[in-house]
This record gives C-alpha cells, sequence and structure tokens, in this order.
C-alpha cells in the first residue's frame, strides 16, 4: 500500500470550516424555513465555540468538538448516499489526510490511521495530479475569475493481488468549500493567458 501524498508541499493549506458555515448561513438567511429548521441549531451550537470559526483550526480542535463537526461535515453528504454504502471522505485541502469518512470509504481506504491508502504508485500518482489539477482550478477560479469547474472527475485502476483481479471506481474530487489567498498582491497572469490550453 502507498499513500497518497499531498498534492503539492508547495501549498501553504488550513483547514477550516468557515467556508461551509457561510453557506449554511446564507441559506438560513434567506428565510427558507427548511433551512432554518434544519441547520439553525447547529449554527448556533458552531458559534457557542468561538475557536472552530477561526481562520485554521488544527486536529486538537476537531477531536474537542467531535461531534458538532462531525454533524457539520455530514450535511455535506445527502441521506441518499450514506444510506446506500456510498464511499466518501473529506481531507484536508489538497492533502490524504482524513477529517472525516463513510464506514465503507475506512474500510477501503484508511488502512493505517487517517491517511488514504492505494494498493500501487501509478494510481497515487494519477490521483495527485487530479488533485493538482483541481487545486490550480480553485486558484484561477477564485482569484482571477477565470471559468474552471470546482470540480474533477477521473477514473482509477485498483488491482486486487489476492483474486488478480482490477476493481475500476470513479473518483469525484470537490473543492467547491475551499477557498484561496493570495499572498503576491502584485502577480498577475501573462498577457494571453489561456487556463484551458496551460493545463492540459
Amino acid at each position: 500500500m502507498t499513500s497518497v501524498e499531498n498534492t503539492y508541499t508547495g501549498f501553504n493549506s488550513v483547514l477550516s470550516i468557515l467556508p461551509l458555515v457561510t453557506v449554511i448561513k446564507r441559506m438560513v438567511d434567506e428565510d427558507k424555513p427548511g433551512a432554518k429548521k434544519l441547520y439553525q441549531d447547529l449554527l448556533t451550537e458552531i458559534e457557542a465555540q468561538p475557536e472552530l470559526l477561526q481562520p485554521s483550526i488544527n486536529k486538537e480542535m476537531l477531536h474537542r468538538h467531535e461531534a458538532v463537526v462531525e454533524a457539520l461535515l455530514a450535511t455535506i453528504f445527502p441521506p441518499s448516499v450514506s444510506s446506500n454504502q456510498g464511499m466518501y471522505a473529506i481531507t484536508f485541502p489538497f492533502s490524504s489526510e482524513t477529517i472525516y469518512a463513510s464506514p465503507s470509504f475506512k474500510r477501503y481506504f484508511l488502512k493505517d490511521g487517517t491517511a488514504i491508502n492505494v494498493s500501487d504508485r501509478r494510481t497515487t500518482v494519477d490521483i495527485a495530479k487530479a488533485s493538482l489539477s483541481l487545486a490550480y482550478n480553485v486558484i484561477l477560479r477564485k482569484l482571477y475569475a477565470a471559468s474552471m469547474p470546482l470540480t474533477a472527475t477521473s477514473v482509477h485502476a485498483f488491482p486486487d493481488e489476492e483474486n488478480n483481479l482490477t476493481t475500476y471506481y470513479e473518483l469525484n474530487l470537490n473543492a467547491e468549500f475551499v477557498d484561496v489567498e493570495c499572498i503576491n498582491k502584485e502577480f498577475k497572469l501573462p498577457a494571453g493567458f489561456s487556463p484551458y490550453r496551460t493545463l492540459e
């Protein structure tokens, strides 16, 4: 088994639940009765823990508030996915370290602790490439208003040495709740830059 390494060590990536909380608060503030009934108590509980609303939180904070954090993260996945034993997980941004995962995902991909593991090096590299491409999509869209998708889909082979069969899984990466911040305000994209051509 090989661990899916961080996409790129140059990314200063931190975990924050603020983007998700902001989206849920917006739904409640739009006076949608269903959203308010479903999420208001959860938001109240989260807002009662100021450290959870910091720009970045660490593993210790997650463990201290495990129940409320899991309740918040569970809102991302519809009941239909959960009831059908779907495989899904939430990681630190563009990292292999998970903070929330379904039972089936844990069984297949979290063999040692909370880091995602796959059976061969090629799959590891392919997943890292897909994640890196999505990371650049997020940067281009949120900082430069480029029309780039915040999701990415790819198919990966997972050989099973015990029965000599290969299983193919579709991987869906979603960065809708990822924010980026520019640390060099003077940087400008080159004239004539085309993200579609450059990132292919």
